[in-house]
């Protein structure tokens, strides 16, 4: 399996569906005392149509379980995060995670907003705002390390997320909550009336710890939808999965099309209109500055391009694979390879890196180069 390094810890993490490199991508967090094991059933249920990215954190399951209590915090946490999906090459994704996972979703949701597609906080709260809420809580998690390091894993104890998983050592998960567990301020709180992304409240009916905090975050996240799932725990994934994956699928449903899903739909159409010979349709999708570079090496504009789309096309079967979409603000580029039938039935294959610009909101094809 997978891992990256940061500054010596070894953060293990796995991406399912990977196959379809146009599909969403959700970052799935687990909660305390647990592993990506319990995404397990998710994992069945959405790789399918997304790209579910899970991963073990500092202290947990097979990633590294550094001694140094400074190894473990929650700025260092969202880095993991934000690492995890540069090794993964994706911009912008689906934040979820559940209790410990949900809040370090909301603190990179406040470091980076720009790669947040949409949140996903199940059976989690957003911190204190009391110093002395604070503080006690603080206790607790200094009292569960304690307890951890004085009776090693058979302290950890936990409910049925933490059991499936298998920890390197008490020693991580002793610096995890000193370190990770912690609270330091109340900006996680504060953040929530900013949050501008679709959010997804969801907790379980029987966890009585958090109904309160999933109704204050429901309350205070700009058009936030909250679901409570009857008859499950802290862990409603594990406790009612098929409700738990009913209730997310709702959720995405009803997210708008990101610019993602956009510019992949536009690759299809553009690759569509090259094999169709569509005109009008490149008429519509190509910038007034548009340029072409021809595997013959010719160099045409907009016009050019338009007429070399009116003559007979000589290929056919033409199919697209490999795509690969970076956005960088207003301009987004396209990298694919593609295979044809050449018109004396030889079967061959190329490459194409299409930029496209955002201009008055929509986007505009303005330079492709094609090799094959």
């Amino acid at each position: 399996m997978p891992t990256i390094d940061r500054d010596g810890v070894s953060i293990h993490y796995e991406i399912h569906g990977a196959g379809n490199a146009a599909a969403p991508t959700m970052l799935l967090s687990h909660g305390y005392g647990a592993t990506c094991r319990m995404w397990d059933g998710q994992v069945a249920a959405f790789a399918d149509r997304y790209r579910v990215i899970v991963w073990d954190m500092r202290g947990h399951g097979k990633s590294g379980d550094p001694p140094d209590p400074a190894a473990y915090s929650q700025a260092l946490t969202v880095g993991d995060m934000a690492a995890l999906l540069d090794a993964c090459e994706v911009e912008r994704a689906i934040i979820g995670g559940l209790s410990l996972g949900g809040v370090m979703s909301l603190a990179f949701h406040l470091a980076h907003p720009e790669r947040v597609r949409a949140l996903m906080l199940f059976d989690t709260g957003p911190g204190f705002r009391n110093p002395e809420a604070r503080r006690q809580w603080n206790e607790r998690a200094a009292a569960r390390a304690d307890d951890l390091e004085a009776r090693g894993l058979a302290a950890l104890g936990g409910g049925a997320e933490a059991r499936l998983g298998r920890h390197r050592s008490a020693v991580g998960l002793a610096g995890a909550a000193r370190g990770m567990l912690a609270q330091h301020d109340g900006s996680l709180i504060e953040s929530l009336p900013h949050i501008s992304v679709p959010t997804f409240v969801l907790v379980g009916a029987e966890d009585k710890n958090f109904l309160a905090a999933a109704d204050y975050m429901a309350g205070k996240i700009p058009g936030a939808q909250k679901v409570v799932i009857p008859g499950a725990g802290h862990a409603a994934n594990l406790d009612q999965p098929e409700a738990f994956n009913r209730a997310v699928e709702g959720f995405l449903a009803g997210l708008p099309a990101s610019d993602h899903d956009t510019l992949i739909a536009l690759n299809r159409d553009y690759m569509r209109s090259v094999q169709d010979g569509d005109v009008r349709r490149f008429d519509e999708i190509l910038a007034a500055d548009f340029l072409c570079s021809n595997p013959d090496g010719s160099l045409v504009d907009r016009p050019g391009f338009l007429a070399q789309t009116a003559r007979p096309v000589t290929i056919s079967g033409l199919a697209i694979d490999d795509v690969r979409v970076r956005i960088l603000g207003d301009v987004a580029i396209i990298h694919a390879r593609t295979s044809y039938t050449t018109a004396e039935g030889e079967r061959r294959n190329g490459r194409y890196t299409d930029v496209w610009a955002r201009r008055s909101g929509v986007w505009l094809a303005v330079s492709a180069h094609v090799t094959r």
